[in-house]
């Protein structure tokens, strides 16, 4: 579920470094399944201090790998554990983050959670084709983990609204880590008709 806009955050700095054999920068082509890397390099996405939220809340980072795209900066939690951006190509929405350590388990591969919570991020990214200025909470959610994903990899997030009743919104959904599929979702948004809260 996602709140009201937030009265302190519409300015994010994320920066995207990989550790392997020092500081990396992740490239496209693969090399054994993960990415090949290149000289040092960070990537930093600002969002603006005085950006104006869309319709949704959503502000636009003006630089860095994901200058163009839209995030939500009033949900702490996704802003924590992203920061996850989403845009619209071709009339259909497609959601991205760039995984850090931070996102890492025990086991060197993304923790399950932080998939998971990347999902339910796309599944309301989705849902805000069809909620436009209203609200919704997240109903039902299921997930099918396929792979593991590392450090340094690009997840995207793409699906489809199945059905927009007058009370629930029905869609469906793929991950994929540098094109492979990781975890396939579906859930249901409940519309509500609360007023947003700040902070």
């Amino acid at each position: 579920m996602h709140g009201g806009p937030s009265r302190r955050k519409h300015q994010i700095f994320a920066v995207h470094m990989v550790f392997r054999a020092g500081l990396l920068k992740p490239t496209g082509p693969m090399e054994g399944g993960r990415p090949a890397h290149n000289t040092a390099e960070s990537h930093v996405n600002f969002v603006p201090k005085d950006a104006v939220p869309r319709h949704d809340g959503a502000v636009q980072a003006s630089s860095g790998e994901f200058a163009g795209w839209w995030t939500w900066t009033r949900d702490n939690y996704e802003v924590h554990n992203g920061p996850f951006w989403h845009r619209e190509e071709d009339g259909k929405v497609r959601c991205v983050f760039r995984v850090e350590q931070k996102h890492v388990n025990g086991g060197g591969a993304v923790h399950g959670g932080c998939l998971m919570t990347f999902a339910d991020y796309c599944l309301f990214a989705i849902a805000n084709t069809v909620l436009h200025e209203g609200r919704g909470v997240t109903l039902s959610f299921a997930t099918e983990f396929i792979d593991a994903v590392y450090k340094g990899e690009l997840v995207e997030g793409t699906g489809e609204v199945v059905r927009a009743g007058r009370s629930i919104i029905f869609m469906r959904g793929m991950l994929t880590a540098e094109g492979r599929p990781v975890l396939s979702f579906s859930g249901t948004v409940k519309r509500i008709k609360a007023e947003r809260t700040t902070g």
